[in-house]
C-alpha cells in the first residue's frame, strides 16, 4: 500500500482478512478491512469500499458480541472465584475458632496439670510433715503411758507402804482409847 502497488496490496488485504477470518480474529479482520476499505476509497472504488465497509461493521459487531461473551464468562469465574474465596475465609475462620478453642483447652490443661502438681508437692510435703509429728506424738504417747504407769506404780506402793504402818498406829490408838 505504501510503495502504491495497489492491486498486490489488495490482494494481501484479502488474503489476511481470510487469514483472520478462519482463525476467529475478529479484532484483527476489523484493523483489516479498515485499512482495505481507506485503500478502496483512495483508488475510488467506493461501491467495492462500503461493501468492505459492511464486513467491517460485521466483524466489528461479532467482535463486541464475543468480547461481551468473554466479559460475561469473566464474570463468571469471578463470581465462582468471590463464592470459593468466601467458603475459603468461612473455612479458615472456622480453624481459626477451632484453633482457638484447641488452644484455650490446652492452657485450661496446662493449668489444671500445673495446679495437680502443686497440689501434690503440697500433699507430698504435708504428708512429710504429719509422719514426723505422728513419730513425735507416739513418742509422746508411750512417754506418758511410761510416766503414767511409774506414777501408778509408785502411788499404789506409796499407798500400800503408808495404810500398813497407819493400819497399825490406827489399830494401836483404838486399843489405847
Amino acid at each position: 500500500y505504501h510503495k502504491r502497488n495497489y492491486g498486490k496490496a489488495i490482494q494481501h488485504y484479502e488474503l489476511a482478512a481470510a487469514l483472520a477470518e478462519e482463525n476467529h480474529l475478529f479484532r484483527k479482520a476489523m484493523v483489516i478491512y479498515k485499512k482495505y476499505e481507506d485503500l478502496l476509497v483512495k483508488i475510488g472504488e467506493k461501491g467495492k469500499a462500503y461493501i468492505i465497509l459492511k464486513k467491517y461493521t460485521k466483524h466489528h459487531q461479532i467482535a463486541l458480541e464475543t468480547e461481551k461473551t468473554e466479559a460475561d464468562k469473566y464474570k463468571e469465574q469471578l463470581i465462582i472465584s468471590e463464592q470459593k474465596t468466601t467458603i475459603e475465609t468461612k473455612k479458615a475462620e472456622k480453624s481459626k475458632n477451632i484453633s482457638i478453642f484447641t488452644l484455650a483447652l490446652l492452657l485450661l490443661c496446662l493449668i489444671l496439670f500445673c495446679f495437680f502438681i502443686y497440689n501434690h508437692r503440697k500433699t507430698k510435703i504435708l504428708g512429710k510433715s504429719l509422719a514426723i509429728k505422728n513419730k513425735q506424738l507416739k513418742i509422746a504417747k508411750e512417754n506418758s503411758d511410761r510416766l503414767a504407769a511409774v506414777k501408778t506404780k509408785f502411788i499404789s506402793t506409796v499407798s500400800h507402804e503408808l495404810r500398813t504402818p497407819l493400819y497399825g498406829v490406827i489399830g494401836l490408838s483404838t486399843i489405847l482409847l
